[in-house]
């Protein structure tokens, strides 16, 4: 086996250091920070609800109670004077997006009376129907 002399082992030594030097040089150059930064507004308004009540079609002697009859944004009270069999009265509830995004109306809730002879049932309007702005 060669023995590797004092000259040839400091070369080998220099050029290691050198490589090495080299490597870091190439490393730091090809090295780059990355840096997201910003902010963003969001103008949108979101505003669904019942604009307005009319009765429309009345059926016999039924009579709507103004004084009872009232609403706001998200629900209704009807207030009805049925005095004979047959009677009924028929309401449009007038339902509105007012805001800037467009909707999706996901429950209607009816609350009956007790009395089984009244009978509430809605119709122009359904479950998940979207409402455009």
């Amino acid at each position: 086996m060669k023995r590797i002399n004092r000259t040839q082992r400091n070369y080998i030594i220099v050029g290691l250091c050198a490589i090495l030097v080299i490597m870091a040089v190439g490393y730091a150059a090809f090295q780059s920070q990355l840096k997201i930064s910003g902010t963003s507004n969001i103008a949108s308004n979101f505003l669904v609800k019942i604009t307005s009540i009319t009765p429309n079609s009345v059926i016999g002697t039924a009579a709507d109670k103004t004084e009872i009859t009232t609403y706001n944004d998200t629900s209704a009270t009807f207030g009805v004077s049925l005095k004979s069999p047959g009677d009924s009265i028929t309401y449009d509830i007038t339902i509105e997006n007012k805001g800037t995004i467009d909707a999706v109306l996901k429950t209607i809730t009816k609350t009956d009376t007790n009395n089984t002879a009244i009978l509430f049932e809605t119709s122009g309007v359904n479950e998940n129907d979207e409402l455009k702005v």
